[in-house]
């Protein structure tokens, strides 16, 4: 048997902060994600702390986000993602557009070899 080991350089991306207490951000990513039907996207939880949604396609996902939120707004409400309640409400329209306006800066974490995209959710 072979032991590799190797030492790692993390470079972590730009953050925003989820305003959202009632469904974990890493969720509403891969909804947004699966707004695409041709698009993979998968949750791999590191205990109770960190989340990583791994997006296949990337690059489809941020072009959604940066398009805008209001097609992604309406599609949630339509899957029946989006609170009723006002109070609830409120902090996810933040969030969805918080998400869109970090697109630009998120585009440089693109796999470069296969367009995928990785977001750690902590």
């Amino acid at each position: 048997m072979s032991l590799a080991i190797r030492p790692v350089i993390e470079t972590w991306g730009d953050h925003m902060t989820y305003l959202t207490r009632g469904l974990h951000v890493s969720e509403l990513i891969e909804a947004i994600a699966a707004q695409d039907e041709s698009n993979n996207a998968f949750i791999n939880n590191y205990g109770e702390e960190i989340a990583v949604v791994y997006i296949q396609d990337g690059e489809g996902f941020l072009r959604r986000l940066e398009a805008g939120p209001d097609q992604i707004l309406k599609r949630l409400e339509e899957d029946g993602w989006l609170s009723a309640k006002s109070g609830e409400r409120e902090p996810q329209l933040s969030d969805v557009r918080e998400l869109c306006r970090m697109a630009p800066q998120w585009r440089r974490w693109l796999d470069p070899k296969d367009k995928s995209l990785r977001i750690y959710c902590d």
